[in-house]
């Protein structure tokens, strides 16, 4: 069986919080690739927010553990390959996500959030990106970079992440949509639904990546980088474990 337009996934990974195990099956094949009706791993790229690293973990096939090797979207398809194997279709299996490298990156995308929140201004939203291993990256307007507003950033959502804030997701039309990125509407794009990220009352994004529960315990955001490129800095940021 090949691809088709009604092999949709449910985005398990998009729940909050989201499982770490699930059965699924296999809905349709690709050579070397597998759509699942349900998927608990992250593929990594998102329609609207930050980049972030795909998911790993592995599948139990059978009475076979293999190694998920990669996860991405092709022509609206989340298409998983595994080491070694391609499932048939109508085969049941059992998905475990990589806990440790799935908790990395949502504290570094949680950091991630409250960081842009205290560097965004008005029409001047910074670019965000999580580069794996608890780091992310911010590329902010070079003529708008300052070290020392940058280490009053940091001082403020140290502050915060201290005070266990708690983070949400709601959907939203885009029409309704309050957050730190400003209006989300454009010509004729009222009516798109949208994933809004709340931390608390103090950040509020358009994303589609994966978070914490709470900012508690989440560690100690430093910048480690900061680089001119072109009109941008690339600030470089890691999110040192308590």
């Amino acid at each position: 069986m090949s691809l088709g337009a009604a092999d949709v996934t449910v985005a398990l990974y998009l729940d909050h919080p989201s499982p770490r195990t699930a059965l699924a099956k296999v809905t349709a094949t690709a050579p070397g690739a597998f759509v699942l009706d349900k998927s608990i791993f992250h593929p990594g790229t998102v329609a609207q927010g930050h980049p972030q690293p795909a998911d790993r973990g592995y599948v139990w096939l059978g009475g076979d553990k293999r190694w998920l090797k990669a996860v991405d979207w092709r022509r609206d398809q989340l298409l998983h390959r595994l080491e070694g194997a391609t499932p048939r279709v109508g085969a049941e299996v059992r998905c475990h996500l990589d806990v440790e490298r799935r908790e990395e990156t949502e504290a570094a995308h949680t950091a991630l959030h409250l960081v842009l929140s205290r560097l965004a201004r008005p029409g001047d939203v910074p670019e965000g990106r999580v580069l794996g291993g608890r780091r992310f990256r911010i590329d902010v307007a070079r003529h708008r970079f300052s070290a020392q507003g940058v280490a009053d950033a940091l001082a403020i959502v140290q502050s915060q992440i201290d005070t266990n804030l708690q983070i949400t997701v709601e959907h939203v039309l885009a029409s309704r949509a309050q957050t730190d990125a400003g209006s989300l509407v454009a010509a004729g794009d009222q009516d798109r639904p949208v994933r809004i990220v709340r931390i608390g009352t103090v950040s509020a994004w358009p994303c589609e990546g994966t978070f914490r529960p709470r900012t508690l315990g989440l560690g100690r955001v430093v910048l480690e980088a900061a680089r001119p490129r072109g009109g941008m800095m690339e600030l470089r940021f890691q999110v040192r474990a308590p």
